[in-house]
C-alpha cells in the first residue's frame, strides 16, 4: 500500500548516503514520530533534490518530510509478534535549519 503524507517528528539515526542496487544515489534516516501517548517509526528514503537536504541534518533534529508512504508488516524474528513498518520515499523536506 502507498499513499501521499506528511509526517513530522525528530531524527533517531543520523543521515547516511547509500547506493541503490540499480546503482542510484539516495540518503536515509530513521524518524520517531509523536503523537499523543506514542509515537512511530518512519524510515525515510530520500532521492533527487531531497537528498542533500536530508543529510544536512544530524540525529536528533526536527523536520518534516512530504512523500509517498509505503505501509508493510513482518512478523518479528525475536517475539513473532506482527509488527507495522512504514517507508517515506521523500519528496520534500521541511526544516528550521537552513540547508
Amino acid at each position: 500500500m502507498t499513499l501521499r503524507a506528511l509526517a513530522s517528528g525528530r531524527l533517531i539515526s543520523a543521515p547516511t548516503e547509500k547506493t541503490s542496487a540499480s546503482g542510484k544515489a539516495y540518503v536515509s534516516a530513521t524518524m520517531a514520530t509523536e503523537q499523543g501517548e506514542g509515537g512511530m517509526l518512519v524510515r525515510l528514503m530520500a532521492f533527487g533534490s531531497a537528498a542533500p537536504v536530508l543529510l544536512a541534518l544530524h540525529k536528533g533534529d526536527t523536520l518534516a518530510a512530504q512523500g509517498a508512504l509505503s505501509a508493510s508488516a513482518y512478523v518479528g524474528q525475536q517475539d513473532n509478534i506482527p509488527h507495522a513498518s512504514l517507508t517515506l520515499f521523500v519528496g520534500e523536506v521541511l526544516t528550521l535549519l537552513e540547508v
